[in-house]
């Protein structure tokens, strides 16, 4: 999962490994484990971060900080159970 079909997350992306490599390459890999769970979702940068949504509603969040990356969940049992728990 690399390249986003919304510009400004791309934006956001190359933004962000120009300023931190490290923090690039962990949201890189936190964007994939979201596709990997539904690759319907739709993400768009929002509140100076990535969100998730699937349906028009919020499933997750990504958000870079100076020292620290917060990933995070608001409905994520929205997302697909791909191993039926």
């Amino acid at each position: 999962m690399g390249i986003s079909i919304n510009q400004k997350v791309n934006y956001f992306l190359i933004d962000l490994q120009s300023v931190s490599l490290d923090q690039f390459d962990v949201v890189v890999l936190a964007r994939e484990l979201f596709f990997t769970q539904d690759p319907h979702l739709v993400e768009e940068i929002k509140y100076g971060g990535l969100l998730f949504s699937l349906s028009k509603k919020s499933v997750g969040r990504i958000f870079t900080y100076k020292e620290h990356i917060s990933i995070g969940f608001t409905n994520g049992s929205e997302l697909t159970d791909t191993d039926k728990y």
